[in-house]
């Protein structure tokens, strides 16, 4: 008979009743899987990550406790006689998460009109992915005299 649960017999066979054995099964495997996941710290809502030791891309405290800085920008000034309008800087550096929300560090800054800076870093973690930085910092070196050094980054 289709649909009863029950497999049908020959003739002097006792019926194999198939509904409690196929919910037992189901039921075993689920708390089988549930214990493997609560070892593995996936049900447990406060499991944190345990924290790299450095990482490349920065992320909070929680997830990462050093992180580096590299920054490449582009910048275009007024044109002067003086200096060339157009300018690329390369920041290399690293922090270091000193709260859930906060890190702070350091960058030496690499330009393209031949200066080196130096700058003190603040990061504020805003969420997961995105921070608010402040970064302020002098130039240390200036080799073809289009600035004044020490001079604010």
């Amino acid at each position: 008979m289709l649909g009863s649960g029950k497999s049908e017999t020959e003739p002097g066979q006792q019926p194999l009743d198939l509904v409690p054995f196929v919910a037992e099964t189901t039921a075993l495997c689920t708390l089988v899987l549930l214990a493997a996941l609560r070892g593995q710290g996936m049900m447990d809502s406060t499991a944190r990550p345990t924290p790299h030791e450095f990482c490349f891309r920065g992320r909070p405290g929680a997830f990462c406790k050093e992180f580096a800085i590299t920054e490449l920008a582009y910048g275009r000034s007024a044109p002067t006689q003086l200096v060339d309008p157009n300018v690329v800087t390369w920041d290399l550096g690293a922090m270091r998460n000193v709260g859930p929300r906060s890190a702070v560090g350091g960058s030496i800054q690499f330009t393209t009109r031949f200066s080196v800076g130096l700058k003190a870093r603040y990061r504020r973690w805003l969420s997961k992915d995105v921070s608010l930085d402040i970064a302020p910092g002098v130039t240390v070196y200036e080799e073809r005299g289009e600035a004044r050094a020490p001079a604010l980054v």
